[in-house]
């Protein structure tokens, strides 16, 4: 979860182009149900399930502005701590932006925004070089799940295909903040292996782990 004041960013004309022909993507089945792809096919995009029975499938999409699902995605923020204001808002700094959804059927359970941009850049500090590029880093702006789906590893799989997507992205780090009252979100990280460092901001801490 985010709580930073609000920020700006907006999308190079070349990645507004790639955003606005870019369909919602399947990324990642959670709950540690992954059916075998029939011989010769792949994943169905769209799995029946029961919302309500243990061993559900839930997808994992990126999700684009001005789509439906996106719509879904900021009516879910709005009532998770007001996060709708981080999904939309501009963020001059960043090099990428992206959110991705967790759905159940048609019912968005989760979301997570992370941006990839220069260590640093946010705070004008200069960039740390290496082997002659800057060093990146994935940042959780937004991160929420539907509260009455919680503890059923919907987070977790958002937060590691984020990861996954920032590591594959050449990101040195992952890098997020929460405040202290957010004890599910500081169990979720602490499991997956990442560091702690005090925030100078509203008693929170900073998430940090090596990609």
């Amino acid at each position: 979860m985010n709580i930073r004041a609000d920020l700006t960013w907006a999308p190079s004309a070349h990645a507004a182009s790639r955003v606005a022909e870019s369909p919602p993507r399947v990324a990642w089945l959670v709950d540690d149900v992954r059916p075998q792809a029939p011989a010769g096919g792949r994943y169905a995009e769209r799995m029946e399930d029961r919302a309500d029975e243990p061993g559900r499938q839930v997808q994992v999409l990126e999700v684009q502005p001005g789509t439906a699902h996106f719509e879904q995605v900021l009516i879910l923020a709005a009532r998770v701590l007001a996060q709708d204001r981080y999904l939309a808002s501009r963020i001059p700094h960043a090099l990428e932006s992206h959110v991705l959804a967790a759905f159940d059927g048609t019912r968005c359970a989760g979301f997570l925004r992370y941006l990839v941009q220069v260590i640093g850049a946010e705070e004008g500090r200069p960039a740390v070089m290496h082997k002659g590029e800057p060093l990146l880093e994935g940042y959780v702006e937004a991160f929420g799940v539907d509260p009455q789906r919680r503890r059923r590893g919907i987070g977790t799989a958002l937060q590691q295909h984020a990861a996954r997507r920032c590591r594959t992205a050449g990101c040195y780090q992952m890098r997020s903040r929460s405040p202290v009252t957010s004890a599910e979100n500081y169990a979720l990280k602490i499991a997956a292996g990442y560091v702690l460092h005090p925030s100078h901001q509203n008693d929170s801490y900073y998430f940090l782990l090596r990609l």
